[in-house]
Formats: structure tokens, sequence, C-alpha cells
């Protein structure tokens, strides 16, 4: 039984064994044909036992879904499911949410944007229906960012007034930054529009280039600036991509907190 909730993410009940093998093979076949992007959110609680055969499918689904640069998140499992997955190791590979129930709220304000609620006999917890973690920029690191109208390949528009910006770079993850414009900007972007942008993570990195699309235009709680939220398009579609931008997310050493004494 499947719940779509959004094009970014589907939540699925498998049936208790041995219907669940087939059903984990059906939803293989539909995210690969059907919801190529799509964030999995996958009830256990019927299944009971897991079977050899189903264990097996589910890593094959993991791993299907980690080559697509998609997370697949296990919930509401019975005593027997997680005793075969600590006997065999699988608490350690899975990803495992430790609730009984999740709730999607639709944000009244922005369609296609939501609360999740992890919901557990003790407790609710809200979280932000974010796919990616973002990596805030430290406020001594100043990182200057260009963007500009059309995309990395329409690099002409950065010589034209009102078609670039500068900015700050505020957070970033896999899938888009943020970026902190003047508020006073006489021609602000407009959500929606394709942009080119390039920065240096630090003084010793290569330029970095990428097409995004702004997603929000939002002012900063200061009052001097406006912050952009811009999607990176196209860098998800491919391994290669998405390497690229996990290794620039996960270095310990491209971002840093300064340290309280000053060192870092």
């Amino acid at each position: 039984m499947c719940h779509d909730q959004s094009d970014d993410i589907l939540i699925t009940r498998l049936s208790a064994e041995p219907k669940a093998s087939e059903e984990i093979n059906a939803l293989t076949a539909k995210l690969a044909l059907d919801r190529p992007k799509t964030d999995l959110i996958v009830d256990l609680g019927a299944v009971g036992e897991p079977s050899y055969q189903t264990l097996c499918r589910l890593i094959t689904l993991c791993s299907f879904q980690s080559d697509l640069g998609c997370s697949c998140i296990f919930y509401n499992l019975s005593a027997a499911t997680r005793r075969v997955f600590q006997l065999y190791g699988f608490d350690r590979i899975f990803q495992i949410t430790e609730v009984s129930e999740i709730v999607f709220t639709p944000s009244p304000e922005q369609s296609g944007n939501g609360t999740l609620e992890f919901r557990s006999l003790n407790s609710t917890k809200p979280v932000e229906r974010r796919k990616y973690v973002r990596l805030r920029i430290p406020s001594c690191l100043q990182v200057n960012v260009l963007f500009w109208l059309g995309g990395r390949n329409d690099d002409y528009h950065k010589l034209i007034p009102g078609h670039f910006w500068h900015g700050r770079l505020v957070d970033i993850s896999e899938g888009g930054i943020q970026v902190a414009i003047d508020a006073d900007e006489k021609t602000p972007p407009v959500k929606g529009q394709l942009i080119g942008l390039e920065f240096r993570p630090t003084p010793a990195e290569p330029l970095l280039i990428f097409d995004a699309r702004i997603r929000e235009v939002l002012p900063a709680a200061d009052g001097k600036n406006i912050c952009l939220g811009l999607q990176f398009t196209g860098l998800e579609t491919n391994a290669e991509g998405r390497q690229g931008l996990r290794k620039l997310c996960n270095s310990d050493s491209t971002f840093y907190e300064p340290k309280e004494n000053g060192i870092v």
C-alpha cells in the first residue's frame, strides 16, 4: 500500500511475508521506471521475521536508491525484524529511524513543501522535509558567489547590469546552496530563474561553476540582506556530479568552524 506525498518522496508499507519480497521487487521497478528521483520511507511493521530473499531485495533497493543519490529509510520495525537486522549487522547498513508512525503535513504557504512528523509512543518529533544535510559556512569565512541569468553557458550575462549579482555563501548541501545578497539590490533575482553561479570554497581551491535554479527568495532576519535558495541543476543526474558534491559537502578541511581560542 503506497501513499504518494509529493514528487520527491514516497511512503510505503510492506505486507507480511511471503508477500514482502515480491512487493520490494515491484517497488524497485516502480522507482526505476516511474519515479527515478524519489526518496523512500518504508514501514516494516507488518513484515514479521524477514526471509533471506527479502533481506537480499532490501539491500538491492537501498543500493539502487544510493546510486541515484536518494534516501531509503526504514521505520516501525517489529521485534522479529529488529532481531534479524542486529544478528546479521543490517542495523549498521540500513537507515533506520526509531519511530512507529510518520505523518506528512503540507505547508500552507508553499506548495510541495511541508513537515514530516516522526511519531513514537513517547514523543512526536517534527522534522523538516529536507533531503540533504546543510553545512553552514562559518561567519569568519567570506565566500563570495557570482551568479547570473541563463545558466553557466550564458556567461555573457556577467557583463550586463541587472543580469548578474554578487553574494555571500551562507550554507551548502548536496542539493544546493543559500546565498545572501544586499537587500538594496535594484533588480533582485526572481524565483524560478535558471542561473549560472561560481565560487571558490577557499582561496586555494579551483573555481567551481554550477547551473542552478532559484527556489526561494526571502528577506533575511537582519533586514540588510535577501537570502536566495539555489538548487543545483544537472549535477545530481550523474554519478560523477553527485560524487563531486558529496566530496565538497563532506570535506572537513574545506569549511570549518572556528574554535573559541581562535585556533583551527
